[in-house]
């Protein structure tokens, strides 16, 4: 502004950065730092914080520390499985021995640098684009022409006719740092009052008082006709260098912002207490691995089969018993248990999904002089634990022991 408003003095003498209000007594102007220097509005949702990432280190949401980062690529390797050969490529000691396993050994499966200079056009990137390029009539003319006059002659870019040349535009224009008071600038735009962009003195409806408040500013209005006091939202007392660590309260703050994880959006997401998982009705809550744990457990179930009567002993063959399964099923262990010890040799069970054994190795051993599998040496080792609904299951006794009576054989898990 040229001129000066009523109340306000020749010199305010704010400092850098600072604005120019109306004092709590509404009596004079006064130069003001806003706290914090208010480069952050509300309306814009965080999107002006000076650094994303600090930002979300003061909120305790660095990604890579405080929550795990998603990465597709890592989903792409988890789904491939490398072949001996490329994990014998990537173990490879060197190069060398990269190149030897792959049949590239240069002079023998193909040519070196120097070899291939020798023999063929080396490839020039260049070449290779001018080669797809159909040059127009004009741009034929233009690289043929004799001299750099004679290209801007068909360019249409001639001083003095198409252009100005330094020495006319220095005679016909003046240059900002020739201007050097507001008279020289009057001068130029003329004395305008109250309108565009400059204003000499005191702009038409522009009062000596526009009565702002206390904290307001002056602005131009939404109709750009008049000036107008103005409230800033939010009062501006946050600085985007300072990354949401001048907030009066994180907690609150991340609360405000914070949006929840459901199946299709990324977010925060609590977690499911081992009461809420092994319950398995809660649909909002992350469940952990211990409480993953708890709830498949809690589902454990079991069903004891007769391989045996109660009072014959043992012997060996397949198929002693016959049925199907109820449901698809997931096997967690297998027990065996006699009512009658065997005296010499443990019995040997196996267990079979139509017609093949679901522990390939390791399979239901009894001690002898044990009823239970429980106690034996050697534990079940499961290679099939995914038995399919309405599947033929067998048992069969590959061992019978001495005198063992009275089998029963427990299939353990949990229904898919």
């Amino acid at each position: 502004m040229f001129g000066l408003a009523p109340g306000m003095s020749d010199d305010l003498s704010c400092g850098a950065s600072q604005y120019v209000r109306r004092d709590s007594g509404d009596s004079a102007f006064e130069c003001v730092t806003l706290t914090g220097g208010g480069d952050m509005l509300a309306a814009n949702n965080l999107s002006d914080v000076a650094n994303a990432s600090t930002a979300r280190t003061n909120l305790g949401l660095a990604i890579g520390t405080h929550v795990q980062a998603y990465d597709a690529d890592l989903t792409t390797w988890a789904g491939l499985t490398p072949s001996a050969n490329a994990q014998s490529l990537v173990t490879s000691a060197n190069y060398a021995a990269m190149r030897a396993l792959l049949d590239l050994e240069a002079g023998t499966d193909f040519y070196s640098i120097a070899g291939a200079a020798a023999v063929f056009q080396p490839l020039d990137a260049d070449l290779t684009t001018w080669a797809g390029l159909t040059p127009s009539a004009n741009a034929q003319s233009l690289v043929t022409a004799a001299n750099y006059a004679a290209m801007r002659a068909l360019l249409d870019l001639e001083a003095g006719t198409d252009f100005y040349s330094i020495a006319a535009a220095d005679s016909a224009f003046i240059s900002p740092s020739e201007i050097d008071t507001s008279s020289e600038l009057r001068a130029i735009v003329g004395d305008e009052v109250g309108t565009g962009a400059l204003m000499f003195g005191l702009a038409a409806g522009m009062s000596d008082d526009l009565s702002c408040t206390a904290s307001q500013i002056v602005r131009r209005n939404a109709a750009d006709n008049a000036f107008e006091c103005a409230t800033i939202a939010g009062a501006g007392d946050m600085v985007a260098a300072n990354n949401l660590s001048d907030v009066a309260n994180a907690a609150t703050a991340f609360g405000n912002i914070k949006q929840a994880a459901t199946t299709s959006a990324t977010g925060v997401v609590e977690l499911a207490t081992v009461a809420e998982a092994t319950t398995g009705t809660d649909t909002t809550r992350a469940i952990t691995a211990d409480g993953l744990a708890a709830a498949v457990k809690a589902k454990i179930e079991s069903f004891c089969v007769a391989a045996s009567d109660e009072s014959t002993a043992l012997t060996t063959g397949t198929a002693k018993t016959t049925f199907r399964m109820p449901y698809a099923f997931t096997l967690t262990n297998i027990r065996g248990s006699l009512n009658t010890v065997s005296s010499s040799g443990a019995p040997l069970i196996d267990v079979n999904e139509g017609g093949t054994t679901v522990m390939t190795t390791n399979k239901v051993l009894i001690d002898a002089s044990e009823k239970t599998s429980v106690t034996a040496a050697t534990a079940v080792t499961l290679t099939d634990t995914s038995l399919a609904d309405d599947a033929e299951m067998t048992i069969d006794i590959n061992t019978a022991g001495t005198g063992a009576k009275g089998l029963k054989v427990c299939l353990i898990g949990y229904q898919t």
